[in-house]
């Protein structure tokens, strides 16, 4: 353990999508006023700054995620072929991490999801934590082309296995790789009901049909007939994902990036969305239901899978209708589900717990 003052934190974020950044975002606006962070992603540095005004910054690809064949589907193909070809140098990328954090004089590693760097931390003797709903060992095992690459797959197992501590927010996999696991509640960041400044640019028929967020993500979404929206006039639906140049929908509003993805989902009734955690949480602690679409093959569905029927806050569609947008009924069914009540939020504050306590237990 280092001499300084105030602890220093490595935080290490995966660039799958923004998703790991949202969840991050939360612990890391909790951990500011207390410890000094440092981070490294592959994702600009802007994103964090509002979270995290003082921060030491490291642009780094620490993982490779999956690769997307589009906003739903996994190419696990590719995503093997990856994975493997970024663990070609693995050695040398540990002791380059164990540099870094040594060099830093680091207090405590944490990990969504990268695991290269929990791996680098045990070898210095730094203590580390993941905090996610899963690890990409719960995914890659978990894909059907996992005996063709038992050493990708031990690999992952042995960096996991080396950290203290993985800290499980709700809608999260299970594992028997990390000694020691910790469930809190939904990481999610706080949005704000914008209804009335949104409705004074809206047509006056929008503020008397619910309104229906669509979030699908960064990734590929052109499989999707946006023109089918018109047919669904008893809704109004709002979105940021990118929609072909040509489509007319009067019951469709694309919006920029003045308007955050929190602010849209506390200010809609209910959210349509690939089955992402940050959405969902969000949507969840925000108490809306929502509807989404199967991800089969998906180690991590399996656990939204669970949530949505065992609490009843959102509907789940096949792919082929889901992509056709054949969204009438689910829509109208997942309108009638209730959230509030259902779920523990403000899990920033038992990692918080946690942090603390994996700290004050080093040796200084």
């Amino acid at each position: 353990m280092t001499g300084h003052p105030i602890k220093r934190i490595a935080y290490t974020i995966s660039a799958h999508g923004y998703g790991h950044a949202a969840r991050s975002a939360v612990v890391l606006k909790e951990l500011v006023p207390h410890y000094q962070i440092f981070i490294s992603s592959e994702l600009p540095e802007n994103y964090f700054r509002p979270f995290v005004p003082q921060l030491t910054f490291r642009q780094q690809s620490l993982d490779t995620g999956c690769a997307q064949a589009d906003f739903i589907a996994v190419d696990r193909r590719q995503s093997f072929l990856n994975l493997a070809q970024f663990f070609e140098h693995e050695e040398t990328s540990v002791k380059q991490e164990q540099r870094w954090l040594e060099d830093n004089e680091i207090d405590l590693l944490i990990s969504d999801v990268p695991s290269t760097p929990l791996k680098a931390a045990s070898a210095s003797g730094i203590p580390s934590m993941v905090v996610a709903n899963f690890n990409w060992h719960d995914i890659y095992s978990g894909f059907p082309e996992a005996v063709r690459y038992p050493e990708l797959i031990t690999l992952l197992r042995d960096h996991y296995s080396s950290c203290n501590l993985q800290i499980l927010p709700q809608l999260h996999l299970e594992n028997r790789v990390v000694p020691r696991l910790e469930t809190v509640g939904l990481l999610s960041l706080p949005g704000r009901n914008i209804r009335q400044e949104l409705g004074e640019t809206l047509p006056a028929t929008a503020l008397r049909r619910p309104w229906v967020f669509i979030y699908l993500g960064q990734y590929d979404n052109s499989a999707i007939q946006w023109e089918r929206l018109a047919e669904m006039t008893d809704y109004f639906f709002l979105t940021r994902d990118a929609t072909p140049a040509n489509l007319t929908c009067p019951n469709l509003i694309s919006l920029d990036d003045q308007f955050s993805f929190p602010d849209l989902i506390a200010s809609s009734d209910l959210i349509l969305t690939k089955a992402g955690y940050s959405t969902l949480a969000t949507a969840f602690s925000h108490h809306k239901p929502v509807v989404t679409c199967e991800r089969p093959g998906f180690k991590e569905f399996e656990a939204v899978q669970a949530f949505l029927s065992d609490n009843k806050v959102g509907e789940i569609m096949a792919s082929a209708p889901f992509y056709s947008l054949d969204w009438q009924d689910s829509i109208k069914k997942a309108l009638k589900f209730t959230v509030k009540g259902k779920i523990e939020t403000h899990g920033e504050r038992d990692v918080k717990r946690l942090v603390d306590e994996l700290l004050s237990s080093q040796k200084v």
